[in-house]
């Protein structure tokens, strides 16, 4: 029975270990939401390759650079280098390829500061220049003034190079920014951008020559994550697990037929050596040897003063029994009344024999 049970369990992680491999070849698209309180005809955001969710789909299935995270209030999410944390609001997947992102703290301007894009996968495309001012007044209406980057006290506005306020007693330069182009004229109005990669990465590598290549097959789901099974290997598992199991009951079943239908000869006489496993007849019982201890309860065995029935010890003049097969000793009544509803030694399990004649 270890041999069987050992065999299921090596056939089931074989069985599972084979079906994670197919499945690794399967990658599947998740739609995953924008998020709440956006606006846009589209609801969700396909995720597929080379984009990937990173925590629900292998890494086969995308490439380094295009993971992807998946927020139920705050929608489809992209980390970029400096811990820039990016909303996802569209993807194209067809020429030419690109992703429209935002800022989650609608912020846009002040991610962009810190945005470079030197190690990630994706380029800008075109490119403004713009020049950033901190200015202690705010009579600077003719500029693009940026409110969520201004405080009480100051103005962030921000234009082309301009003499005039690089030489204003009220502003200090901030910084030179090459921001993505943008549907919008004026800085402060960037809500989105829009970013490409620069052609497509390398596909997942093909499958064992052994076998016809298959490309990565994507199935549809939106939201929690589903497992795709694949049906031939685990029908064909489940058939090996089955064809075992028959194997060794079939095995069973023969062993038993043969212990039932085997007798022992236990001498030319004619004496049979019955195994059983109720309990014996009382002439059986009777038949056992007894022995009667002398005045000072001495026995032959150190270790052997004790019946392993009633836990007492042997005292003078007690009458005990021995069974035959393993020479154990007990009080005549306790083992008497052992041997009547169960015909095993009480310590080693020993059957003893039944003598009959023929």
């Amino acid at each position: 029975m270890k041999k069987f049970n050992r065999l299921i369990i090596c056939t089931l992680f074989l069985s599972f270990y084979i079906l994670n491999s197919i499945n690794g070849e399967f990658c599947v698209a998740y739609n995953c939401p924008k998020g709440v309180n956006r606006t846009s005809f589209y609801t969700e955001i396909s995720v597929k390759y080379p984009f990937r969710l990173k925590d629900q789909q292998n890494k086969s299935c995308g490439v380094p650079g295009f993971d992807l995270y998946c927020d139920k209030t705050l929608g489809t999410l992209i980390q970029v280098p400096n811990n820039l944390v990016f909303r996802v609001d569209d993807i194209s997947y067809s020429y030419p390829n690109y992703i429209t992102l935002s800022d989650p703290t609608n912020c846009l301007p002040r991610k962009l500061m810190s945005l470079n894009l030197n190690d990630t996968p994706f380029t800008a495309g075109n490119i403004d220049k713009i020049w950033l001012y901190n200015c202690s007044r705010d009579d600077y209406s003719r500029y693009d003034r940026i409110d969520c980057l201004s405080g009480p006290n100051y103005t962030v506005i921000c234009s082309g190079y301009d003499s005039s306020v690089l030489a204003s007693s009220n502003c200090s330069f901030v910084q030179i920014l090459n921001v993505p182009k943008s549907y919008y004229s004026r800085y402060s109005g960037y809500l989105k951008i829009d970013l490409t990669w620069t052609g497509f990465p390398t596909p997942p590598p093909p499958p064992p020559p052994s076998r016809p290549p298959r490309p990565p097959i994507y199935y549809s789901n939106s939201g929690n994550s589903t497992t795709i099974g694949y049906l031939p290997g685990i029908l064909g598992g489940a058939f090996a697990i089955l064809v075992i199991y028959l194997c060794y009951s079939q095995h069973c079943s023969n062993r038993t037929a043969q212990a039932t239908t085997t007798t022992t000869t236990a001498n030319a006489n004619t004496t049979s050596v019955v195994v059983v496993v109720g309990g014996l007849d009382q002439v059986t019982i009777d038949s056992y040897p007894v022995v009667v201890l002398g005045e000072t309860g001495s026995v032959l065995k150190s270790d052997d003063d004790t019946c392993s029935i009633c836990l007492s010890s042997y005292q003078p003049r007690e009458t005990l029994k021995i069974l035959p097969e393993c020479l154990h000793r007990f009080h005549k009544d306790c083992i008497d009344q052992w041997l009547r509803s169960k015909g095993v030694c009480p310590i080693c399990r020993t059957s003893p024999p039944i003598t009959s004649s023929h």
